[in-house]
C-alpha cells in the first residue's frame, strides 16, 4: 500500500467509525468514529465478554501485544480478558491478535502486509489486530548494525519484567523480551492504535500517572476496518527524559517503562543510522592504514579524502556489513539498508595538493550561517566514489551520510550517486524565532530534495536553548514552539522524507505532538493541544491550557529577541523572554491551576509541571535578579534596560497621542497646481522641517505623481496651515539610473529628534542632509524594485544627489528575503554621531520595517534581526509595517507608523529603549475613516510630526486619501481657534 493510499483510507476510516464507549466526548473528538457493523462487546458489567487468542508460538510483536490489551482492559473495566492460545478451545466473541490459525482461516496473514503496516478489522464476532511482526528466527538474530547512537540491534530487544513494568507487580514477575525498536511489529501497532481510537486510551508519559486511563463497566465496540501504516517511516524520538522538562512533567518511572512507552507511540520503525563513523577512535583503532591519513594538521583528526585506497577500505567495510561478516566495529553506524560515513566534526583537513585543490573550490560557497557548502565538493565527491565501488557489488544498497554544517549544501558540479542517501541537518528549533536561519535551511532542504534518487531522511535539531543552557548552568526560558513543531513534521512528510532523528528534547506535550503527527499528520494541531489539557488536567484545563500556550507566544515573539541574536541567552531569556511583567500573568495562570484541580490525579499533574517547567523558570528568573542587582551595586547605575514593553506602558506612552482634533479640508489639496509642474497630483509623504535663521517658517516637503513617476515638492508656511509657493526640490533621476523614476526626500538629519524639539535641519559638512527613496524606472505607480541613496542641498530647499550608487539596493548581498522585492522610505535618526536609517521593504504583498546604520551617511550595514517592526496576523499591521518616523520621547524612542491590515491603513505606533528592539502596540492611534468630512475614508497613514510652541499643539500631517483624493491631511493634539 503505497503512503498516500495509507493516508486516504486512515482519513476515511475515522470518518466512518464509531465507539460504543460513551466514554467522555472529547476522548472522541480526535477518532470520530461511525457504527458500519455488529457490536462486539470486550466486557460487560465488569465481567468478561471475549477472549484474547494469539498462535501457540506467537511473534514478540504479539505476544506483547496480547498482554498490553489485556492489561489495560483491566486497567479500564476492572475485568481480565483471558488469553488463549489458538489450540484451545474458546467459545463467543474473540480478539485475534497476531497471525494465528484463525488469521489464517480468514484469509489474513503476516506476511501479507507491507513492513509497518497493520489492520484493525471487524468480523463476524471477532476482532482482528494484525500485522507484519519480525520473525524471531536464528537468521533475524545475526542481524547486525549500530544505530545512531552506537547501540546494537540485540540492545535494542529490551528485556523487561512486564507486570512489574504496568504497575501489577502482584500478578507475579514475567520476564519478557521486547520486540526490537526497528524490528516489525504491526500487530502492537494495531492494537496500541485500537486503545486509542476505541478505548479512550491516551499515552502522554510512561507511567499510569502521565497516562489517560478511562474507567468503565463496560466496553463495546464496532466498526469498519483500519489498514494503514505510520507516515513517516522511520521515527527516532527515543527519550528517556534526559532533559529537566522532560524529565519532570513525566515525573518518576523506570526504564522498562521507558522501553514500554516508544513501542506505545509507534516509535522506530524502518531501519536506518548516519552519524559520524570517521573520528579519532575509529582513525586509531580501524582506518589506522598510514597510506591514506591527513597530511597536515589535521593529521589524525581527518583522512585524505581524495585517497583510492581509502575509498577501497571503506567500500569493503560496508560490503562486510551487509554481507553480515560480523558486527561493525564501535564507533561505526549502519542499520538495514544503509552504511554510514560522516566525517569528524573538525575544520582540519589534508594538506595534500588533490585535497587542497578541491577545498579550494568550495571556498565561495560561505553563507554566514553555520549550514554552508565550503567542503561539499571535496566530501560529496569521496562519497560519490566510495558509492561507486559499493554498487558494484550491492547495488540495492545504501550509503548514508548527512548534510551538515560546511557540508550542508549540495556540491556544485555533480549530482549524488543514486545509491546515496542523504540526511540534511536542519536546526527546526530556530525556526519560529530566526527566519534567516530557517530560510537558509530551507534553501539547501529543497536543494537535496531536487536531487537525491535516494531515501531522504533528516537530523532535526530540538537541542537550543537547553543544551546551551545546562552546559553553562543557567536557567533558559522554555522554547515550546509546538505550532512551528507540527507545521515543520507535516511538511517534511508531505515532501517524501522518509525518516527523522530528534536531536535533542523538548517538553511532554510538544514532544507528544511531533510522534503524533509523525504517525498521521492529518491531525489538527489544536485539537491534540486542547484534548490534552482537557483530559489531563480536567478541572484545571482552561488555566493550564493558557499557561502553556502563553510560554509558546512568548517564546515564539521575534520582537523579543534582539537583532544580533535570534537565541537566548542567559540575559535574553530573563530580561526579553521571562520578563517581571510575563511572570506575573504566568504565576497567576499556575495559581488559578493549582485552585481548580479538583481530583488527586489532577493535583498530581498540575504539581508535576509545576516542580518541573515552572520551578524551572521561577529559579531562572531569580537568578536574573540576583545578577542584575550584583551588577549594579558593583558599577554603581543601573543596568541598560531593554527588555520588551509591557501592555500597560505601550498604553501609557500612547495615551498622549490618541485623542486628535480635525482640520476639516486638505492643507494640500490632491488638484495642487504647481507651476511648471501641473501635471502632478495625488500628494504623499508629507515631512515637516524648519532652517536656522528663519524661526517663525515651516516647511513642508512632500511627492506628487505625474503618470510617469515622482518629484519631491517644498512649500512653506508661517501658521502650519496655509502653504504657498511649492516648487520643485528633487526630481528624476538620470535615464537609466537607479532613481530615474523619481525622487522622496524627507528623512532629513535634524538638529534634534525630540519629539517636541523644533524641527530644524542640521549641517554636516557645510551641507544639509537626507536619505531619499526612489524607483529606477518612469511608467507608472511605484514601479519595484525600490532602491535607496543620499542626497544634499545647500539651501535645504533644493536637492542633489549625494552618491551615485544606492545606499540601500535589493541587490546587497545583506538584503534580507523579507525586502528582497522592493525598498521603500527610509527615516534618518542622528543618536550621538551614529546614525540610524529606518526604513520599510517588501516581500511579495507584505511590507514591514527594517533598520540599518552607519557613520557617515554613505555606507550602510543592515541590523542583523531585520525586519524589526513585524506584521502580527490578524492585525492592525497584517499586511504593511511601513513608512517609520522615529522620535525620542523622553526615556523612549516612539516610531510613528502605518498599518494595513484590518479595515485599511491606520495610524500605529511602536516603542523602544535602545533604537533596535521594538514593541509595537496592537491598537491604531487613529484609524482611517475617523475624519468626519470622508477625507481619509480610505487610508490614513504616512504622517510628520511637529510641535508648535505657540499653542503648545501638536500637528499631526498625513496622506489622507478619501472622497477628496490624495491629499495631506491635519490632526491636532488641541482644537484650533
Amino acid at each position: 500500500m503505497s503512503h498516500k493510499t495509507n493516508l486516504t483510507m486512515k482519513r476515511y476510516s475515522i470518518r466512518q467509525l464509531t465507539t460504543c464507549l460513551a466514554v467522555a466526548a472529547t476522548w472522541a473528538s480526535l477518532f470520530p468514529v461511525v457504527a458500519a457493523g455488529g457490536q462486539l462487546e470486550v466486557v460487560r458489567d465488569g465481567k468478561p465478554a471475549c477472549a484474547i487468542v494469539i498462535a501457540e508460538r506467537p511473534s514478540r510483536a504479539a505476544h506483547l501485544a496480547a498482554l498490553e490489551l489485556q492489561s489495560h482492559v483491566l486497567k479500564i473495566t476492572g475485568a481480565e480478558l483471558p488469553l488463549r492460545h489458538d489450540g484451545e478451545p474458546t467459545r463467543g466473541a474473540r480478539i485475534l491478535v497476531g497471525e494465528s490459525a484463525a488469521t489464517r482461516a480468514l484469509g489474513l496473514r503476516g506476511i501479507d502486509f507491507a513492513p509497518q503496516e497493520y489492520l484493525i478489522g471487524f468480523r463476524s464476532n471477532a476482532l482482528v489486530l494484525i500485522g507484519r511482526d519480525w520473525s524471531d528466527t536464528e537468521a533475524n538474530r545475526r542481524e547486525m548494525g549500530r544505530t545512531i547512537s552506537d547501540q546494537r540491534l540485540a540492545d535494542l530487544r529490551h528485556k523487561i519484567d512486564y507486570w512489574k513494568a504496568v504497575g501489577l507487580p502482584d500478578r507475579g514477575p514475567l520476564e519478557l523480551e521486547l520486540p526490537g525498536v526497528f524490528d516489525d511489529q504491526g500487530t502492537c501497532y494495531a492494537t496500541y492504535d485500537f486503545l486509542e481510537r476505541f478505548c479512550g486510551l491516551r499515552w502522554y508519559g510512561p507511567t499510569d500517572l502521565t497516562s489517560v486511563i478511562p474507567k468503565r463497566g463496560d466496553l463495546s465496540v464496532q466498526g469498519e476496518d483500519i489498514r494503514r501504516a505510520p507516515a513517516l517511516k522511520h521515527r527516532n524520538a527515543l527519550s528517556t527524559a534526559s532533559w529537566p522538562y522532560l524529565r519532570g512533567q513525566w515525573g518518576k518511572f523506570t526504564d522498562a517503562q521507558a522501553f514500554l512507552h516508544w513501542r506505545r507511540l509507534r516509535l522506530g520503525g524502518e531501519k536506518w543510522a548516519a552519524n559520524h563513523t570517521i573520528h579519532r577512535r575509529t582513525i586509531q583503532t580501524v582506518l589506522n592504514d598510514p597510506e591514506y591519513q591527513a597530511q597536515g594538521p589535521a593529521k589524525g583528526l581527518n583522512l585524505c579524502y581524495t585517497n583510492p585506497k581509502l575509498v577501497q577500505a571503506l567500500a569493503q567495510m560496508a560490503r562486510d556489513y551487509f554481507d553480515g561478516k560480523g558486527e561493525l566495529p564501535a564507533g561505526f553506524k549502519a542499520l538495514g539498508d544503509y552504511f554510514a560515513i560522516v566525517p569528524e566534526d573538525v575544520a582540519k583537513y589534508c594538506a595534500c595538493e588533490r585535497c587542497r585543490a578541491l577545498l579550494d573550490h568550495g571556498k565561495d560557497m560561505k553563507t554566514g550561517f553555520f549550514s554552508s557548502g565550503e567542503i561539499s565538493d571535496y566530501w560529496f565527491s569521496f562519497v560519490n566514489a566510495v558509492a561507486r565501488e559499493l554498487r558494484r557489488t550491492h547495488p540495492d544498497k545504501y550509503l548514508a551520510t548527512l548534510a551538515y554544517w560546511n557540508y550542508a549544501y549540495p556540491p556544485r558540479d555533480f549530482d549524488l550517486e543514486p545509491n546515496v542517501s542523504i540526511s540534511p541537518c536542519l536546526h527546526t528549533c530556530y525556526y519560529a524565532i530566526d527566519d534567516a536561519m530557517r530560510e537558509n535551511d530551507m534553501k539547501f532542504y529543497r536543494a537535496w530534495l531536487a536531487k537525491p534518487k535516494a531515501p531522504v531522511f533528516l537530523w532535526n535539531y530540538y537541542h537550543h536553548p537547553m543544551e546551551p543552557a545546562l552546559i553553562d548552568k543557567w536557567k533558559c526560558f522554555p522554547n515550546v514552539m509546538v505550532h512551528e513543531t507540527a507545521r515543520a513534521a507535516r511538511m517534511f512528510i508531505q515532501d517524501g522524507v522518509r525518516g527523522i532523528f530528534e536531536c535533542g528534547e523538548q517538553d511532554q506535550l510538544e514532544h507528544y505532538v511531533m510522534i503524533k503527527l509523525w504517525d498521521d499528520p492529518g491531525l489538527d494541531t489544536d485539537t491534540v493541544l486542547d484534548e490534552f489539557f482537557t483530559l489531563y488536567f480536567g478541572h484545571a484545563a482552561q488555566p493550564m491550557n493558557r499557561f502553556y500556550r502563553s510560554i509558546e507566544s512568548i517564546a515564539c515573539n521575534q520582537s523579543l529577541y534582539p537583532p544580533k541574536l535570534h537565541k537566548q541567552d542567559r540575559n535574553i531569556a530573563w530580561r526579553n523572554l521571562g520578563t517581571s511583567d510575563h511572570m506575573k500573568r504566568l504565576a497567576a495562570l499556575m495559581a488559578e491551576a493549582e485552585a481548580q484541580a479538583d481530583t488527586e490525579i489532577e493535583r498530581q499533574r498540575v504539581a508535576l509541571w509545576r516542580n518541573s517547567i515552572w520551578k524551572w523558570m521561577l529559579d531562572g528568573r531569580a537568578d536574573y535578579e540576583a545578577r542584575t542587582a550584583r551588577s549594579n551595586v558593583k558599577s554603581g547605575r543601573p543596568a541598560e534596560d531593554t527588555s520588551p514593553i509591557d501592555r500597560a506602558t505601550l498604553d501609557a506612552w500612547t495615551a498622549p497621542f490618541r485623542s486628535w482634533h480635525y482640520y476639516p479640508d486638505p492643507i494640500i489639496p490632491s488638484d495642487l497646481k504647481i507651476p511648471d509642474h501641473e501635471k502632478f497630483h495625488s500628494f504623499d509623504v508629507p515631512t515637516v522641517f524648519q532652517l536656522p535663521g528663519q524661526p517663525g517658517k515651516w516647511f513642508l516637503s512632500f511627492i506628487g505623481f505625474n503618470g510617469q513617476g515622482y518629484n519631491s515638492f517644498v512649500a512653506e508656511s508661517t501658521n502650519l496651515l496655509q502653504w504657498t509657493h511649492p516648487r520643485l526640490a528633487m526630481g528624476f533621476g538620470p535615464p537609466n539610473e537607479f532613481d530615474h523614476g523619481g525622487c522622496v526626500i524627507g528623512a532629513f538629519l535634524y538638529e534634534s529628534y525630540d519629539l517636541k524639539a523644533p524641527r530644524l535641519l542640521k549641517q554636516r559638512d557645510g551641507q544639509y542632509w537626507t536619505l531619499y527613496g526612489c524607483y529606477p524606472r518612469q511608467g507608472g505607480y511605484e514601479l519595484r524594485p525600490g532602491y535607496e541613496g543620499v542626497a544634499v542641498s545647500d539651501d535645504g530647499l533644493t536637492w542633489r544627489r549625494a552618491r551615485n550608487t544606492p545606499i540601500l539596493a535589493v541587490q546587497d548581498s545583506d538584503c534580507g528575503t523579507w525586502e528582497k522585492d522592493c525598498i521603500y522610505q527610509p527615516w534618518l535618526v542622528d543618536d550621538g554621531g551614529r546614525f540610524y536609517n529606518f526604513y520599510n521593504a517588501a516581500h511579495g504583498g507584505t511590507e514591514q520595517m527594517g533598520g540599518a546604520t552607519s557613520t557617515n551617511l554613505l555606507d550602510w550595514k543592515r541590523f542583523p534581526g531585520n525586519p524589526i517592526v513585524r506584521n502580527r496576523p490578524d492585525g492592525y499591521d497584517a499586511q504593511f509595517c511601513s513608512d517609520g518616523k522615529v522620535f525620542r520621547d523622553g526615556d523612549h524612542w516612539v516610531m510613528f507608523y502605518f498599518g494595513v491590515g484590518k479595515e485599511g491603513a491606520h495610524i500605529m505606533a511602536a516603542f523602544s529603549r535602545d533604537l533596535r528592539q521594538w514593541t509595537a502596540h496592537p491598537e491604531p492611534l487613529y484609524k482611517a475613516g475617523g475624519h468626519p468630512g470622508g477625507l481619509d475614508k480610505q487610508y490614513a497613514h504616512k504622517i510628520a510630526l511637529v510641535r508648535h510652541p505657540a499653542n503648545d499643539t501638536f500637528y499631526l500631517f498625513y496622506c489622507a486619501v478619501g472622497n477628496k483624493g490624495r491629499c495631506i491631511g491635519l490632526l491636532t493634539s488641541r482644537p484650533l481657534p
